[in-house]
C-alpha cells in the first residue's frame, strides 16, 4: 500500500467517524450497511459495530461524549465533517470493490 492509499483509508475512515453523531448519517449508514467489510482500521470498524449498535437500539445517534466515553482512546472531532455521507459510503464501495479485484486479479 502506498503511502497516498494510507491517507486515503485514514482521510474516509476519519470523516465516517465524523457522521456517526449525525442521527441521519448514521441511519444511512446502517440502511447502506457499512460494516466490517468495508472499513480497514481496527479502530474504526469497532466504533461502527458500536454506532450501528447503539442506533439500532436506540434509534438515536451516540454523541461525542458517549463515543469518547467507550473509546477513550481514540480521539473524536467536534467538528463537522468535510464530505457528505454519500461520498464517503461511495468511497468506502469503490475501496472494497478495487480490494475485491485486486485479490481476484493477484490469486
Amino acid at each position: 500500500m502506498s503511502a497516498d492509499q494510507s491517507v486515503n483509508i485514514i482521510n474516509v475512515e476519519e470523516e465516517l467517524v465524523k457522521h456517526l453523531p449525525v442521527r441521519d448519517s448514521l441511519e444511512k449508514i446502517v440502511k447502506e450497511n457499512v460494516n466490517d467489510d468495508l472499513l480497514i482500521l481496527p479502530a474504526t470498524k469497532n466504533i461502527v459495530a458500536f454506532a450501528r449498535h447503539y442506533f439500532t437500539t436506540s434509534s438515536t445517534a451516540p454523541t461525542v461524549d458517549v463515543l469518547s466515553t467507550e473509546f477513550p482512546d481514540y480521539s473524536f472531532s467536534t467538528t463537522a465533517p468535510d464530505s457528505s455521507i454519500d461520498w464517503i459510503v461511495d468511497k468506502l464501495r469503490d475501496r472494497y470493490r478495487k480490494s475485491e479485484i485486486w485479490d481476484l486479479a493477484t490469486n
